[in-house]
């Protein structure tokens, strides 16, 4: 049985746009990108994939993903030279998942450890 999942709302890249995740059926075409890519072989692109299999859950614990964004530049030798945060109302957005859901994050790849910071979970 599968534990993981976004609440009703979420908005998934499709084929023909933007859907809520709760209007997802089997078949629909969503954007996806391997969870064990392979990028020498070109089996990590991302590219829209049919649904095989859809879940819904009562009563997950849910947690906030947050995302901030911020600018940084690297010289030809990967040294970072510059990082910035942005300044704006939009430089945070966030969405809502289950602890376990795999979240793909730019970049991160590599060094997970050292590009994603992770927080202890909030007391309500």
């Amino acid at each position: 049985m599968n534990n993981t999942g976004f609440v009703a709302g979420t908005l998934v890249h499709t084929d023909k746009g933007l859907v809520p995740i709760q209007d997802i059926k089997v078949g629909d075409l969503i954007l996806s990108k391997p969870v064990l890519s392979k990028p020498e072989d070109g089996s990590g692109d991302i590219e829209y994939k049919p649904v095989v299999k859809t879940f819904v859950h009562e009563d997950k614990e849910m947690w906030i993903v947050r995302l901030e964004k911020n600018l940084e530049k690297f010289n030809k030798d990967r040294e970072m030279v510059d990082y910035q945060t942005y300044k704006s109302a939009s430089r945070f957005s966030s969405f809502l998942a289950t602890l376990n859901h795999p979240v793909w994050v730019v970049g991160a790849m590599e060094n997970p450890q050292e590009d994603i910071e992770f927080y202890d979970q909030p007391s309500l």
